[in-house]
């Protein structure tokens, strides 16, 4: 059945329409006539102006109409126009001309469809030349034969005095003409659109009054989109009328429609100057369109337009509504809007990015079927709970707040996702999390009704965030787990639509039962844990209360039982064989079926814990002497008696294990390090604390070094600059020079591995690189230190060392005593990746090395064989797991080269720490001074001033012991 327009009529004439205010006429005939209606013209009969047609293809032919020239009967013939669902209001004929002088302007034309094409028509204005559109009348068709349509412009005072005025006739989408239905154009009478349908048009007629500058129109402000609930009446709208020459008073307010399915009632009211205007939408879900009319007592009159969306929502008590349909009905899923269509509030992406698109699910809107996609989310391990969208809205008036929401995965995307709450829009709680492993849009159901913080909160809030396996499950690994296949990827999507926020109004009545929080509590697995808490309810007896609970984790819950009775109740839970984190929701319901509810978070530890002991700090002593430091050890299931202390050490040349005492009993061990004698350099000591099961290490450096530093390269900065990536090659005490030897060369940058230089902020180290190929260049290429020994016996070297994971393993000390040829000393093996360790040797053995203004030392790669006696002539890398590869580097750090002076006592200091205090004692019959220093690199030797005692053929100084590390020597 035709749809009646209030607007826009069809009339009947048989007289040419021309009149004395006729503004512009075209008639579509050929300048000269010509007798062929198929030749013809876009250029106004009467006025000036112009016609052209838009996205589509045009002809003239004869008209059979009422065009009474019917010697050349030409009419306008369109086609070409859009497919079905594609470029809605684009495609047609636009009219431009001049309305300069006049006002009240019309437009009559005759118009004709064939049965396939567009039934719809939408007229747009234009009042700047063509550069925007806006919306004004819908044209419905329905039959195949000439009829007139009349449009009326009288209220739109941009239609007045204008020379860039103009209109256009365009095909709409059913949608958008009617304000439901399909998103695509509609056949005017067939079964079926077709692009190839025709549409004519003939004699238009534009008509208009001279300016009438005794009476003006009235005025009237325009009013923004609304959105509501099918049947449910809008707020009232404020607007404002005016008149520049009659009282407010006098205006009359009136309104009409073209879609008046979606458009039940307006209803006006005010006075004056200020009105409102409500709206109620009919029982069909659509965007109606409602125009108001202001009309002077001279009969001029202006309009407004505006749209009321009426969404169908799944329940009355909905509060906030989230569809991202666009605002105002587009027919473009790629765009959206995060307002809410029900309620206020707000939407927004975190961190990850995200479009708008269609997303073929429930949403009823089916016109304008917007969903937010999100993408690029973070790498697998990174940003736990941080990406995802969130929602804020207010829930004041309200209480038992749920939510229900459209989620979509892709097979890529996060398997887990959190569900946080805001009580005051800054904080985030946890609450529960959502489970995706199945393709395809699934309903979930988020309930906020235990929390109380969500009844008749202003601020309340509300996010969906992407989640780690381990924080989600209470176990597994740190990093996202895919939906449905094998590996998560950042790119994998997360869709969501149809959020709707449900609450009921806030009883007075009856109000929730309270329940007590938990502080986090541990249990071990296989362990059972009792905890009390307190319910309360102001209605119901706490003995009529029902207490309940939910397992978020059952993978770390063996069993929950409650206890307890009226105000003071108890959870008994068992935790399951496992380890992580778990979370029990604890319920409290009263007789009407209000709840309040607490999580319960648990660490569920393993059964046996490792021991735990005490870090060590690094030790330097002089050759000859011995140290000892203090471990304490504890275990939480093992006594400390019963805990079992062993040591290693990385460099039994300097220090065996069987050098190293442990003694002490209980939580205080202590370790006592006697290096072998005449040995110096420097080794990994680690300590390890067993409880038979499970056991901890500890590790730390012991540097053994002769009384005097000849040589240090610590390659710092001179001055210091704070940037490891730059450095020096000289020495930063004594004299000397470096170079790369063989194949190898430097390479300047930075390493975040930090070595035992005490400057960590200028921390700079030695980089090595472009070894030998597999299999060459054996015992040839590394780093080589040239220095004097002149005045310097008992020569030792310490330096710290550091491999890549394909460096070579094994490393061969080399000594020269004429600074030409080099002799092969003792073999180095790396025993970790990638982290420095101290290591050293001693040239003690080596007569030769004393006193010599020519001795050097050089550290080359070596094959396996030479290295170890196995058979293999070729480099083997440090990592087991790679191959050797000569792009692998050698890093180096604090090269160290001490000796004793040239005929100097030799005598052995004995240190031994008692309480706060040092006792430092030496053979009486030894002469010298004792001095001390606090740091061997930049050595500041000074005479110590207590005073020292003579008892039983030793001389002892006693000093203090809390001075920090300090050295001391006997100076002849």
């Amino acid at each position: 059945m035709k749809r009646l327009l209030q607007l826009a009529t069809l009339l009947a004439v048989t007289t040419l329409p021309l009149k004395a205010d006729t503004v512009a006429y075209w008639d579509f005939n050929s300048v000269e006539p010509d007798s062929n209606g198929a030749t013809g013209t876009l250029t106004p009969k009467i006025g000036t102006g112009i016609a052209q047609v838009v996205n589509a293809a045009y002809t003239f032919a004869n008209s059979s109409n009422d065009d009474p020239w019917v010697f050349d009967q030409s009419a306008l013939r369109m086609a070409g126009f859009p497919s079905t669902s594609v470029s809605n209001k684009t495609a047609g004929v636009e009219f431009y001309f001049d309305t300069t002088g006049y006002e009240g302007i019309t437009a009559r034309w005759q118009h004709n469809n064939n049965g396939s094409a567009s039934r719809f028509w939408r007229v747009q204005y234009t009042a700047n030349g063509g550069t925007t559109w806006n919306d004004h009348r819908m044209l419905e068709n329905g039959v195949t034969t000439w009829i007139y349509f009349d449009v009326d412009f009288k209220g739109v005072r941009a239609a007045d005095n204008n020379p860039n005025f103009g209109f256009r006739v365009v095909s709409e989408f059913q949608g958008t003409a009617i304000g439901n239905g399909i998103r695509g154009y509609v056949p005017n009478t067939s079964a079926s659109y077709s692009a190839n349908g025709t549409c004519w048009l003939d004699i238009l007629t534009v008509e208009g009054t001279p300016l009438d500058g005794s009476n003006t129109a009235p005025t009237i402000t325009p009013i923004s989109t609304q959105n509501t609930i099918v049947g449910v009446p809008t707020a009232p709208l404020s607007f404002t009328i005016g008149d520049a020459n009659e009282s407010s008073d006098n205006l009359t307010i009136s309104w009409s429609t073209w879609t008046p399915n979606l458009i039940q009632d307006v209803q006006f009211s005010g006075s004056g100057a200020n009105r409102t205007v409500v709206v109620t939408p009919g029982s069909t879900q659509g965007s109606g369109t409602v125009t108001v009319r202001v009309t002077d007592s001279g009969g001029k009159y202006s309009e407004i337009q505006f749209v009321v969306n009426a969404r169908s929502v799944p329940s009355a008590n909905t509060i906030a509504f989230w569809d991202f349909n666009s605002e105002e009905q587009d027919g473009n899923d790629a765009t959206g809007t995060f307002l809410p269509r029900v309620g206020t509030g707000n939407a927004q992406v975190l961190v990850a990015a995200h479009v708008f698109q269609n997303s073929n699910n429930a949403d009823t809107w089916t016109f304008d079927n917007s969903a937010v996609r999100m993408v690029t989310f973070p790498a697998a391990s990174t940003g736990n709970k941080t990406a995802g969208i969130e929602f804020r809205f207010s829930t004041v008036g309200h209480e038992g707040v749920s939510v229900s929401y459209q989620h979509n995965n892709s097979q890529a995307g996060s398997r887990y996702w959190r569900v946080q709450y805001t009580p005051d829009g800054l904080a985030w709680i946890d609450h529960t999390v959502i489970e995706n492993a199945t393709a395809g849009w699934i309903t979930y159901n988020i309930d906020f009704a235990g929390i109380r913080a969500a009844d008749n909160n202003p601020n309340f809030g509300f996010r969906l965030v992407a989640e780690f396996g381990s924080t989600a499950t209470g176990t597994g690994m740190d990093n996202y787990a895919a939906s449905q296949t094998a590996s998560y990827a950042s790119g994998g999507t997360f869709w969501v639509d149809m959020v709707v926020v449900t609450a009921v109004p806030v009883s007075g009545s009856n109000t929730a039962p309270a329940i007590s929080s938990f502080a986090a509590a541990s249990v071990k697995a296989n362990n059972v844990i009792t905890i009390p808490f307190t319910v309360d309810d102001l209605e119901t007896s706490t003995a009529n209360l029902v207490v309940s609970t939910i397992v978020q984790t059952p993978a770390l819950i063996q069993d929950v039982q409650l206890g307890g009775s009226g105000a003071n109740r108890s959870i008994t839970v068992t935790a399951a064989d496992g380890v992580g984190t778990a979370t029990i929701f604890v319920r409290v319901t009263d007789a009407d079926g209000k709840y309040s509810e607490t999580p319960l978070v648990l660490s569920v530890n393993p059964e046996n814990t490792a021991p735990v002991i005490s870090s060590i700090s690094h030790q330097t002593i002089f050759v000859n002497t011995s140290a000892q430091v203090e471990a304490f050890v504890s275990d939480e299931e093992t006594s400390a008696e019963n805990l079992i202390v062993t040591v290693d050490s990385s460099n039994p040349r300097l220090i065996s294990a069987d050098n190293i005492v442990v003694s002490g009993s209980g939580s205080e061990r202590t370790i006592t390090l006697s290096p072998f004698a005449e040995e110096a350099g420097a080794a990994w000591i680690t300590i390890t604390v067993s409880d038979g099961a499970l056991s901890t290490t500890a590790g730390f450096m012991l540097k053994v070094v002769r009384s005097e530093t000849i040589v240090l390269w610590n390659f710092n900065s001179n001055p210091p600059d704070g940037t490891p990536s730059t450095g020096t090659e000289d020495p930063a005490f004594g004299a000397g020079f470096l170079t790369p030897v063989g194949t190898v060369t430097n390479i300047a940058t930075s390493l975040s591995a930090q070595s035992f230089d005490p400057e960590t902020a200028d921390n700079s180290k030695w980089r090595l690189g472009a070894f030998p190929a597999q299999g060459e260049g054996n015992k040839t290429s590394g780093a080589q230190f040239m220095f004097s020994t002149v005045g310097y016996q008992n020569i030792a070297m310490s330096w710290d060392h550091y491999n890549s994971a394909t460096g070579s393993k094994y490393w061969r000390v080399q000594y020269t005593l004429d600074g030409v040829e080099f002799s092969d000393f003792i073999a180095y093996t790396n025993p970790v990746v990638t982290t420095f360790r101290p290591t050293g040797v001693s040239f003690a053995s080596i007569p030769g090395a004393d006193n010599n203004p020519n001795f050097g030392v050089r550290l080359v790669s070596e094959f396996e064989s030479t290295a170890t006696g196995i058979e293999n002539d070729a480099y083997v890398a440090v990592n087991a797991e790679s191959n050797y590869g000569s792009g692998g580097t050698l890093w180096i750090d604090m090269v160290t080269f001490t000796g004793d002076l040239l005929g100097g006592s030799g005598v052995s200091l004995t240190v031994v720490r008692n309480g706060n205090l040092l006792e430092i004692s030496w053979p009486a019959s030894a002469s010298g001074d004792l001095q001390s220093t606090g740091d061997l690199s930049t050595v500041s030797w000074q005479n110590v001033p207590e005073t020292a005692e003579t008892i039983d053929g030793f001389k002892k100084v006693t000093v203090s012991a809390s001075a920090g590390m300090r050295f001391f020597r006997l100076a002849q």
